[in-house]
């Protein structure tokens, strides 16, 4: 499915949000965002391709798959 160069990575925002995505490649950064109801693996395709002339980063939005929204208590 997803190539080797691909690394799984989590970031945390600082409002507290977990953001899962994939990332691989060189070159001039570009961002794929996946549609209502997809996830990244929407991409797996494509995104090794995209990976030999960019860096290509692939996130959950929030909401979907592995993220979630912060919880603050009131």
């Amino acid at each position: 499915m997803w190539s080797e160069a691909f690394q799984t990575l989590n970031v945390t925002t600082s409002d507290g949000v977990d953001i899962h995505l994939r990332h691989a490649g060189s070159g001039p950064p570009l961002l794929l965002l996946h549609g209502y109801p997809q996830t990244h693996a929407i991409w797996h395709d494509v995104a090794p391709q995209l990976a030999q002339e960019f860096h290509v980063v692939c996130p959950d939005l929030r909401g979907l798959k592995r993220q979630c929204f912060a919880v603050k208590e009131v």
